[in-house]
């Protein structure tokens, strides 16, 4: 695997982890190790140290633990790094056909931003395993991934929640790293930038 798609991925997880955990990364205090080459063409990204603790509590108590926020970002880059160019670095666009790939248990409408965060989960969710007749339902939401998943599934339900807070350093339009932004109607979007309106 080319010295360009490991450094892209390893750049790109350093600034999504930043943005989501809400530390910067100079102050984050864990190590990543070489990100290393799959079998698929993918990076994958391991580290040690990860930050704990909650990134987030809503009013109703429930946050969402940094580790599992640093392993949702580590997926998402690892994903995104199949369409990274060998030479160049560059991500190649998706097929617009990219829904189709998603398990029948996923009902997705999200930008094509989040389309490797998507996928992503899906992945993570398939190796935890939803039970039978189960459905995850994906959307846009304040600018960041909504999901409903079932809660009585306690490991489904936080891969989810983490992802949620991913989602929001990922541009919802083209995935590269982003942040959180209003925009000039006074909605939320979270993006890159380079699609910063």
């Amino acid at each position: 695997m080319s010295k360009i798609i490991v450094a892209r991925a390893r750049h790109e997880f350093e600034q999504i982890v930043s943005e989501a955990v809400g530390v910067p990364w100079g102050e984050l205090r864990f190590d990543l190790s070489e990100a290393s080459a799959e079998e698929r063409g993918r990076v994958r990204i391991t580290y040690v140290n990860a930050p704990d603790g909650p990134r987030w509590e809503d009013d109703r108590g429930y946050s969402v633990d940094r580790r599992l926020v640093t392993e949702a970002a580590a997926r998402t880059v690892s994903v995104r790094s199949e369409r990274f160019h060998p030479l160049t670095g560059e991500v190649a666009p998706l097929p617009p056909t990219w829904p189709d790939t998603l398990p029948s248990w996923m009902l997705a409408d999200v930008p094509q931003g989040w389309c490797d965060l998507v996928r992503a989960l899906a992945e993570w969710i398939e190796e935890i395993g939803l039970p039978e007749g189960d459905r995850i339902e994906l959307r846009e939401k304040w600018g960041g991934l909504g999901t409903r998943a079932p809660v009585h599934h306690g490991a489904v339900h936080e891969s989810a929640a983490a992802m949620e807070v991913v989602s929001t350093a990922v541009c919802e339009i083209c995935g590269a790293p982003g942040r959180l932004r209003k925009d000039m109607l006074g909605g939320v979007k979270t993006t890159c930038e380079e699609h910063v309106q």
